[in-house]
């Protein structure tokens, strides 16, 4: 029984540590990873955000190498993360846009924990280049 308690003491502590990035305040929660074609200019996913956290989204161009992670850079394609929800259209008001005017990241303070929607596209119909693109959430806190 000790043997256990001190294997997960241990694990909870490296899996802190392992999941923050080098300032100390964003911890990995997921990422999101896509090949843009021409076939395919969209991709979204489904995601419940809860009540009172706050958020960073950050978009990645990724190259051909298989660490997605060690791999990632400004894109240099036009493309855009967008975060909205049912009632917050994609194109028409959206929580957040990670592009180039944003230096491609946002932040958002959840208001309401709901189920939202992480659209990653082409931002330009005319730059439909094969691309692999990476977005990545990180949590940075609960507000009081």
């Amino acid at each position: 029984m000790r043997t256990i308690f001190l294997t997960l003491l241990f694990l909870l502590l490296f899996f802190k540590d392992a999941t923050r990035t080098n300032n100390g305040s964003e911890v990995f929660l997921r990422q999101f990873i896509t090949v843009l074609k021409e076939n395919n200019a969209k991709t979204v996913w489904t995601l419940v955000l809860n009540k009172g956290t706050s958020y960073r989204f950050r978009l990645y161009e990724n190259g051909v190498g298989a660490d997605v992670l060690n791999n990632k850079r400004t894109p240099e394609q036009n493309i855009v993360m967008q975060l909205y929800d049912a009632y917050n259209a994609e194109n028409i008001n959206p929580y957040g846009i990670a592009n180039k005017d944003s230096n491609f990241a946002f932040d958002f303070v959840c208001e309401e924990s709901a189920m939202y929607y992480l659209s990653i596209s082409y931002a330009d119909t005319c730059l439909l280049n094969k691309i692999n693109a990476l977005g990545i959430l990180y949590f940075l806190g609960k507000n009081e």
